[in-house]
């Protein structure tokens, strides 16, 4: 992505400006710069998407004022906000995508930024907003055109569920998006149709059928190399033991998620909380309701964490 972006802003700076007007080669340098910052976003190299940018931002304002560039810089700048775990920041530009798309007709890239705001929403901790916003999303795009986007709008839904305390309605849509997820048939997909069931029998206190399918989602991400979601599926895991009162299950899943963070050379704040956690399970006398809410307070800051290192498309 970054060499054909490269390689795109090296034929706009070629153009002749005797033979282009000034303007739409504006439109021009604000379209690759936008193009360029959206592929370093992707590849986490966070300050050259920034400087690609204010770049495009500058272009964009010497430029026609054509909508449809508008909304696109609005779109990147709002998944480069959310990366940032900027989201206020990120709902007010997607909002701006949001009315351009209105303005040009487009239903489908409309509906596509509506389901972002929605999950900008639930990662703000604002769920039944964001369930909101995801609906009407859901309402505007052609499903036949990007039928990973249903699912990914669908999950979102179940998840803020779930977030939301509902899980007995999560559990009532999952049993008519399960299809869905089969379709795709993907091994990731699976897993995290596996966790949202982990997930919904926690919250409908069914501990044994919860502990089934976390530990199994947990070793699932292992499998596949993603230490980062392994992880989070084992704060989940460990919030079943804690009601279970299993200190020494949790014990491990600690010293586990403790050895990730370190080889990722990420989350000091969520190692340390993570060996507090550690530590409260050794002490004979804790309760459940205290170990809930230490692996609370880790799951918050892991959590944030993993919002920064998911960049939406």
């Amino acid at each position: 992505m970054i060499r054909l972006a490269h390689l795109a802003l090296c034929l706009v700076q070629q153009l002749s400006s005797r033979r282009y007007c000034a303007k739409l080669l504006a439109d021009l340098h604000a379209r690759v710069w936008t193009e360029l910052a959206n592929a370093y976003r992707v590849a986490d190299k966070l300050s050259a998407a920034e400087a690609a940018l204010s770049q495009a931002a500058v272009w964009l304002s010497k430029g026609s004022g054509n909508v449809r560039l508008t909304a696109r810089l609005a779109d990147v700048a709002a998944s480069f906000a959310s990366d940032g775990r900027r989201f206020t920041d990120a709902i007010e530009l997607v909002t701006l995508a949001i009315h351009c798309y209105h303005d040009l007709g487009e239903a489908h890239l409309m509906g596509r930024a509506l389901i972002k705001k929605g999950i900008y929403a639930g990662y703000d901790d604002r769920p039944e907003e964001g369930i909101a916003w995801i609906i009407a999303g859901l309402k505007k795009i052609d499903a036949s055109q990007s039928p990973a986007l249903v699912l990914a709008a669908v999950h979102a839904v179940l998840w803020n569920l779930v977030e939301a305390g509902a899980c007995r309605e999560a559990g009532e849509l999952l049993a008519l998006a399960r299809a869905l997820y089969q379709r795709d048939g993907g091994f990731l997909n699976r897993l995290r149709l596996r966790w949202l069931k982990g997930r919904i029998a926690l919250g409908l206190d069914e501990l044994e059928t919860a502990a089934e399918h976390l530990n199994a989602v947990r070793q699932g991400f292992r499998l596949a190399d993603q230490s980062f979601d392994a992880a989070l599926a084992s704060l989940d895991l460990a919030l079943v033991y804690a009601r279970q009162g299993r200190p020494q299950e949790i014990i491990a899943l600690a010293g586990e998620m403790i050895a990730t963070f370190r080889a990722l050379n990420i989350g000091r704040e969520a190692i340390a909380s993570l060996a507090v956690l550690s530590k409260a399970c050794r002490q004979p006398a804790v309760t459940a309701d205290r170990l809930a809410g230490h692996i609370h307070s880790c799951a918050a800051l892991v959590a944030d964490l993993q919002r920064g290192r998911r960049p939406s498309s």
